[in-house]
């Protein structure tokens, strides 16, 4: 057995020859076995001991501590076990809830944490599913062929939409042997026929270019009528039950002004029909009362003739926006406080050499929509502006369009997350009637859907969101006789 005298001899012997010649003692202690230990014990008291250290103590083995275990900075990531430092190790994806409230799929990262939880793709049912803020995006249709409307024979032309609470109404003009009246037709969101057409008017001089609001209760029209005493066109309004019953008579807006007042647009507040005209002696508003009796008429801008007027309701404003016929073909607005006062006037969203006629507009995401058929890119185009209810243009002029020919007539309405744009494609060939969906910045959301049938020529589109659902009324003309269509796009 290697004793502790032993080790201590050896370590004299090698000391010697660094001593230079010197004699060196070493007191060697006892190593006697009557020394008290026990057999292999090496007895230790007189080992010195750095201070602040224990003789008992060794150094650890590295990577471990004292106890054994490893320490938590060196647990490495991908054992299978989930240490507290970690979220997961080695787990299967799983489901979780995305920042839009839809299903999606989180994974467990190289890191041991989960990933962000990823949106699965979009499916078509009025539900945003990837988180972009959109329904349904690009993935809407033409659900079936559209419903011919009107069954006789005589012409049917400038149609207008709403959406009335459990159908679509269409009112338009029909060209007639006698003076044109307005007709009416309903069908539902399922595309089932409701009301098949029926005259609504009996004007002894003609009614042309209807306007149609639901106002929730039943509908009130407006349009251009020749029954005053000026023989001029001047607007009228009146209501209507959904079935097409009068619920008043029809009330002359315009009164005795001089001159033919172009078509009329009608919009619904909440609490009341309000309807925007523009005509030779400038652009007017009238707030009709609610049992459709008078009107309280305001101008919204004298600056002479004007025409095409649209008109939206932003929740507290107006906006009221028309084509100057000044012979400067720049579209102009005003903003209208709910009384009719003129809060914001003479704007303007389209100057410059170029010519922009058939405006049309809505409210939608905190903006009017301001549209128009623009010829500034060489051919016509449809632009788009948006208004603030402040008035502030925050974009002017943005093209919406890329039409194969002449692109014209554009129609707006706020389908709920986005813009829907219709307007007719004036192809060599036919003129085609196309409906997309837009962000409010322009950027497109879908491709066009094309709603008219092949070859046939169509045009003056009105779209109605259904609050699922989007109809669009449009002319359409087969073997020369002019009809009213209404096509149905959303989820096939």
């Amino acid at each position: 057995m290697v004793t502790q005298g032993f080790h201590r001899a050896l370590l004299a012997a090698a000391l010697l020859p660094l001593a230079g010649g010197c004699l060196v003692s070493f007191d060697v202690p006892s190593t006697d076995a009557s020394d008290d230990h026990d057999g292999d014990d090496i007895r230790r008291d007189d080992l010195v001991v750095p201070d602040g250290e224990s003789e008992d103590t060794a150094p650890p083995e590295e990577g471990i501590d004292d106890d054994g275990a490893e320490p938590p900075d060196l647990v490495s990531c991908g054992n299978g076990v989930v240490d507290p430092e970690e979220e997961c190790d080695g787990a299967a994806p799983e489901s979780c809830t995305t920042s839009c409230g839809s299903t999606g799929t989180r994974t467990c990262g190289t890191d041991c944490r989960w990933t962000a939880c990823l949106p699965p793709g979009e499916a078509c049912d009025g539900v945003d599913q990837d988180c972009d803020g959109y329904a349904d995006e690009d993935l809407w249709a033409l659900r079936g062929a559209p419903l011919l409307l009107d069954a006789t024979d005589e012409p049917s032309i400038v149609p207008s939409a709403a959406w009335a609470g459990d159908r679509f109404c269409a009112v338009w003009e029909k060209v007639m042997g006698g003076p044109n009246q307005l007709y009416l037709a309903a069908a539902g969101a399922d595309m089932t026929l409701l009301i098949s057409e029926m005259e609504i008017t009996v004007s002894t001089a003609g009614a042309h270019d209807p306007a149609v609001a639901w106002d929730g209760t039943g509908l009130g029209a407006a349009w251009t009528d020749l029954m005053g005493t000026d023989i001029n066109r001047d607007p009228y309004a009146a209501l209507f039950s959904v079935e097409g019953a009068g619920r008043s008579s029809p009330l002359n807006l315009a009164g005795m002004d001089i001159g033919d007042d172009t078509a009329p647009a009608i919009v619904w507040t909440g609490t009341q029909l309000a309807v925007a005209w523009a005509g030779p002696a400038g652009v007017f508003l009238s707030l009709l009362a609610p049992d459709g009796s008078s009107a309280a008429r305001s101008p919204v801008s004298g600056d002479g003739d004007g025409t095409g007027a649209c008109i939206a309701w932003s929740g507290s404003r107006f906006g009221v926006f028309w084509e100057a016929a000044s012979g400067s073909g720049d579209i102009q607005g005003a903003l209208v406080e709910a009384d009719g006062t003129v809060a914001v006037p003479d704007l303007r969203l389209h100057e410059g050499g170029e010519a922009q006629v058939d405006p049309a507009c809505a409210f939608g995401a905190g903006a009017f929509e301001v549209l128009c058929a623009d010829d500034g890119s060489g051919a016509w185009q449809v632009s788009g502006s948006s208004v603030l209810p402040d008035g502030t243009i925050s974009s002017a002029e943005v093209l919406v369009t890329a039409c194969a020919g002449d692109c014209r007539e554009p129609a707006v309405a706020w389908a709920g997350d986005a813009w829907v744009v219709a307007a007719v494609d004036e192809r060599v060939d036919a003129r085609e009637t196309f409906v997309f969906r837009t962000a409010g910045d322009g950027s497109r959301l879908s491709a066009d859907i094309v709603v008219s049938s092949t070859g046939v020529t169509s045009g003056h589109p009105a779209p109605a969101w259904g609050g699922g659902t989007l109809a669009i009324a449009f002319e359409s003309q087969v073997d020369g006789l002019s009809n009213v269509d209404l096509a149905f796009v959303g989820c096939p």
